[in-house]
């Protein structure tokens, strides 16, 4: 998948992966985002409940976009991207 948002982290909510495995993966599969753990704080502000939880938080720390389990399409997330983000 091509980098089609920009200034993108995604988080692990493993709480037994490693910053270290969660970046083998990320390289190995050729994310075009940088990867992190989460926080339980984190979880809880974004009443995250799922472990396929996408959540697109905007600068204002306001959630903009949330879905649960299901993989979205490469259209589906430029349209996700164009409304969300400027670039």
């Amino acid at each position: 998948m091509r980098s089609i948002i920009p200034n993108t982290l995604a988080v692990s909510v493993d709480p037994y992966e490693t910053v270290e495995e969660i970046s083998r993966f990320s390289e190995s599969l050729e994310f075009p985002w940088d990867m992190t753990l989460y926080s339980s704080e984190m979880l809880e502000n974004f009443n995250i409940l799922s472990q396929s939880s996408k959540v697109i938080v905007g600068p204002d720390g306001v959630i903009k976009f949330k879905s649960g389990y299901g993989s979205l399409s490469d259209t589906t997330w430029e349209d996700i991207a164009r409304r969300y983000f400027v670039y």
